[in-house]
């Protein structure tokens, strides 16, 4: 049986891109199913570009201390409000962005999720702590068909990683020292720099290979794939 590093009792895990698929290709169907059933008639590349571009201010603000907390379905709601008015096009930004959380909330677990998270709950303690809307979450960790310790959202706290304070009450939830948990995500920013501030270790589960950013911390373990996740648990 495999050795949690020493004094780990708990692994507390990211959800879109840790445990489950959230692709490019996913948003952009999305956005294409958008354009259909709104009859928009604009590309969907540029669909999808405006919205994010109307989005930055929030992306960028959600990672500073003392903003306001918004959540996503109000935030991206008024980004595609802001993308028609750009693109000059009649659309309905609730229709929309009850597209793209009904697709969010269809979204399926990575093939070796069930299996890792399996054996580790058979060693440790395991929880959830992501950056999400509950309506959107929920349904996806209903399908995982595991039972967490503890789940936090973004919503369910009003602030978003990587804000300390954010660890810090799924520490708090959990009785549990910084030094006893593991935190698993996708995100150097979110997932490393994040948990470091409370005296958390973390694992960046890098899928696509991306650069460390040696503006952040460094990940002190780094995988590809979750199967990797028990390797680093028994050294």
């Amino acid at each position: 049986m495999s050795v949690l590093p020493p004094g780990i009792t708990t692994v507390i895990f990211d959800v879109f891109e840790t445990l489950i698929e959230d692709t490019a290709q996913q948003w952009l169907d999305s956005f294409q199913s958008i354009i259909d059933e709104q009859r928009l008639g604009v590309g969907v590349e540029t669909f999808r570009q405006t919205w994010l571009d109307a989005g930055t201010e929030f992306r960028e603000g959600r990672a500073l201390a003392n903003t306001a907390y918004v959540s996503y379905f109000r935030a991206w709601r008024k980004c595609f409000e802001q993308a028609f008015k750009t693109l000059s096009v009649t659309g309905d930004a609730d229709a929309a962005i009850h597209r793209v959380f009904d697709d969010l909330r269809a979204r399926t677990p990575y093939p070796e999720v069930k299996p890792v998270l399996g054996a580790l709950k058979r060693q440790c303690r395991t929880a959830i702590l992501s950056n999400a809307d509950d309506t959107f979450l929920e349904p996806v960790l209903d399908r995982l068909g595991v039972k967490f310790e503890a789940v936090l959202t973004s919503e369910g706290a009003g602030t978003y990683k990587p804000q300390a304070r954010l660890f810090q009450e799924m520490l708090d939830r959990l009785a549990v020292e910084p030094g006893e948990a593991l935190y698993v995500g996708d995100r150097q920013l979110e997932d490393v720099h994040g948990p470091s501030q409370v005296g958390m270790r973390a694992v960046w589960i890098n899928r696509t290979g991306e650069a460390v950013n040696p503006d952040l911390p460094k990940p002190e373990f780094q995988i590809s794939n979750l199967r990797e996740l028990p390797g680093i648990i028994r050294r």
